[in-house]
């Protein structure tokens, strides 16, 4: 049976993942996000050359094409500036940092606060219904009457059982037959 995890693990599970600063999309690893980055904002629109930083697509795009760019592609607004230089999770400013940070503590705290599981609590693991109630007297003589039942099939050589639920299921003889010898 695993652990439940407490909140507080959960939560900081939550902040430790990686983000991009470009979209607030997060990530389960570092290499994915950087791959996100290079792929989604840092990627050239002439070309399609995949760069590490908005600065390697800026100094890209002047050199080769002879143009210039002065935002990072698919960024939300305020966030589409080529100067600061973002590699992963290197370079991201600490007021960015502490906005992201709140924002998961704020959807933290309205996941806790309501009844319905969100997106930021680990589902339960699936669990079977349970069975109506049985009571002990019911399942004692259920249990002796398949006792009985065995025992006077293991004395007949037959089987047959003593589930009410069975008895319309076919009766299965344990009789065999030996075929024939051919002799040649």
């Amino acid at each position: 049976m695993a652990k439940k995890k407490s909140a507080r693990a959960m939560l900081e599970k939550m902040l430790a993942r990686p983000w991009c600063y470009y979209c607030e999309r997060d990530f389960d690893d570092l290499k994915v996000l950087i791959s996100h980055q290079r792929a989604q904002h840092f990627k050239c629109e002439k070309c399609g050359k995949r760069l590490n930083t908005a600065g390697g697509l800026v100094i890209h795009v002047q050199q080769v094409h002879k143009e210039s760019i002065n935002q990072v592609f698919n960024a939300i607004k305020g966030r589409e500036k080529t100067d600061i230089e973002i590699f992963g999770l290197e370079g991201i400013p600490e007021s960015a940092i502490k906005a992201h940070e709140d924002q998961i503590h704020e959807k933290y705290a309205k996941a806790s606060e309501s009844p319905v599981k969100s997106t930021l609590q680990i589902a339960a693991p699936y669990k079977r219904p349970k069975v109506s109630s049985v009571n002990r007297d019911d399942i004692l003589v259920r249990l002796a009457a398949h006792r009985a039942a065995r025992a006077a099939s293991e004395s007949t050589g037959s089987t047959t059982t003593s589930d009410p639920s069975m008895d319309s299921a076919p009766n299965v003889s344990t009789k065999t037959t030996s075929a024939p010898a051919i002799s040649s």
